[in-house]
């Protein structure tokens, strides 16, 4: 084998290396970007909860004596439902691109420059983590519905204060399911992120090798 060939065969196969280099660092990064959108989700869901006392308070308040308005979809409450409904909506679109994500790192297994071991261990956990997130929009949205038809029926001229009350115990139970999932949810992140991270690092080194 001549001097020119080895040359071109080492020269390809550098090439190659970096290429690989690159699409990992690049499926990394698009991994890290997509589960902080999922937190990002997850966090204006909860702070819309956190504005349930204030919007219930503020439903009554324009409601007067009247309370049909809880019944109407224009009432602070029901604009609250309304919006954690569309997070759920952008929330179900997110994981979805985190199925494609954990597809190219499946991909990727055999010609990645990354550990093999830790990058099989990570999809798992991708894995894991995107049937929470199922679990969690699925439950949600039945909770969700339920919770608009309670607020709802308080607008029935039939309720009294016993069934007023009962709408607040109904509420927190519904509450409750959501946040078992949710925290279900958030056991993943930690680990999660400080294995991307150590990926970065480590492809950072490969490149300042190379």
């Amino acid at each position: 084998m001549n001097k020119i060939v080895i040359l071109l065969i080492t020269a390809l196969f550098i090439a190659g290396c970096d290429n690989s280099v690159e699409r990992a660092d690049k499926t990394v990064s698009l991994v890290q970007e997509n589960v902080t959108s999922i937190v990002n989700e997850l966090t204006e869901i909860q702070l819309a909860e956190g504005n349930l006392q204030a919007e219930f308070e503020s439903t009554i308040a324009n409601a007067g004596d009247n309370l049909t308005y809880f019944a109407s979809d224009d009432s602070p409450i029901q604009q609250n439902i309304q919006r954690r409904k569309e997070h759920l909506t952008k929330l179900e679109e997110i994981r979805g691109e985190l199925d494609k994500m954990i597809e190219e790192f499946s991909n990727q297994v055999n010609n990645s420059p990354l550990p093999t071991e830790q990058v099989t261990n990570q999809i798992t956990q991708l894995q894991e983590l995107s049937q929470e997130v199922v679990t969690y929009i699925s439950d949600y949205r039945k909770n969700i519905e339920t919770e608009s038809i309670v607020y709802k029926s308080i607008a029935n001229p039939e309720t009294d204060y016993s069934s007023f009350f009962a709408v607040f115990d109904s509420v927190s139970k519904l509450h409750t399911t959501n946040q078992i999932n949710l925290e279900r949810i958030l056991g993943y992140f930690e680990p999660i992120n400080a294995q991307l991270i150590n990926f970065k690092v480590y492809l950072a080194n490969l490149q300042e090798s190379n």
